[in-house]
C-alpha cells in the first residue's frame, strides 16, 4: 500500500487508474510502487506469459504483458473530450484491457523467426479473421500456452 507521501505526486492519470483499478480489480493480487513514477504489477499466472505491469508516463499508461509485448493508452485518444475527463477515460480503457487479459479474452501471439522473437501482438480470442500462427509462433492466454486451435 502506498503512503500518503507517495500518493501526493501521482499524475491525474495515475490517480484515476489507481482508483478504478482498486474499485474494479482490487481483489486481484498486485503490488504498487512509486519511484519516479507510479507502477502496478500483477504477478504472472504462468511464467511463460509473464506479469502485467502498468507504468504511468503522465500522458499515457504503458501496459506490459510479460517481456515480449506492451501497448499504450494515451490521453490523446480522448482529445475530443474535456481535459478533466481524459484521465478517467484512459484509465477505464486500461482497466478494460487488463480485465480482458485476466479473463482470457486476449491472446498474446509471439512471432519467431529462426528461434528468435521478432514481434508480438495481441488479439481478441473471439476474432473471426485471424491469420493462423506459423509453426514457430507461440500463442498464450493469461493462464499459459494456448492449446485450442484458432
Amino acid at each position: 500500500m502506498l503512503s500518503d507521501k507517495q500518493l501526493a505526486p501521482l499524475s491525474p492519470l495515475a490517480r484515476a487508474f489507481r482508483i478504478l483499478f482498486l474499485a474494479d480489480l482490487g481483489s486481484v493480487p498486485h503490488a504498487e510502487t512509486f519511484t519516479d513514477r507510479y507502477e502496478l504489477t500483477i504477478p504472472a499466472a504462468d511464467p511463460s506469459v509473464g506479469e502485467i505491469c502498468v507504468w504511468d508516463d503522465e500522458d499515457e499508461l504503458t501496459i506490459h504483458l510479460g517481456e515480449h509485448h506492451h501497448w499504450h493508452v494515451p490521453l490523446f485518444m480522448y482529445e475530443d473530450e474535456s481535459q478533466a475527463t481524459r484521465p478517467a477515460l484512459a484509465a477505464a480503457t486500461a482497466i478494460k484491457d487488463i480485465r480482458n487479459v485476466l479473463e482470457g479474452r486476449t491472446v498474446l501471439r509471439v512471432r519467431r523467426h529462426e528461434g528468435r522473437v521478432v514481434s508480438s501482438t495481441t488479439y481478441d480470442r473471439t476474432a473471426a479473421k485471424v491469420v493462423p500462427p506459423s509453426p514457430e509462433d507461440s500463442e498464450y492466454l493469461w493462464t499459459g500456452p494456448r492449446t485450442e486451435v484458432p
